[in-house]
């Protein structure tokens, strides 16, 4: 099973960097670089496909942007099924990420 792992784009909108060998996340990469809303947050997300799943890591700023994001690459076709695992992180403290005392309660 190959997987691809690769960073979408950069922070500048008309610079699009994705391995060419997959059309899926070249493809993935086009629909979230016509998005406004993800126009300054490409660099910070990463997408892995296997199989008709896409795995999505990455930091965004809001849980909307979180949503959206899974929203838009739902609408291609040869994903099936999407793993979201984006963490929300904001300039406010506010994160999804569990603080490491959180983390050790949680085992």
């Amino acid at each position: 099973m190959q997987s691809t792992k690769t960073k979408t784009c950069s922070t500048t909108p008309k610079l699009l960097t994705f391995d060419v060998g997959s059309g899926v996340l070249g493809r993935a990469c086009g629909e979230l670089s016509q998005h406004d809303h993800f126009r300054y947050h490409l660099d910070s997300i990463f997408i892995d496909y296997q199989k008709g799943r896409l795995i999505i890591t990455g930091r965004l700023p809001s849980f909307y942007l979180k949503q959206m994001l899974q929203t838009v690459l739902r609408t291609l076709p040869e994903v099936q099924q999407i793993d979201n695992r984006v963490d929300v992180v904001s300039s406010r403290g506010l994160s999804s990420i569990p603080r490491p005392a959180e983390r050790s309660s949680m085992q």
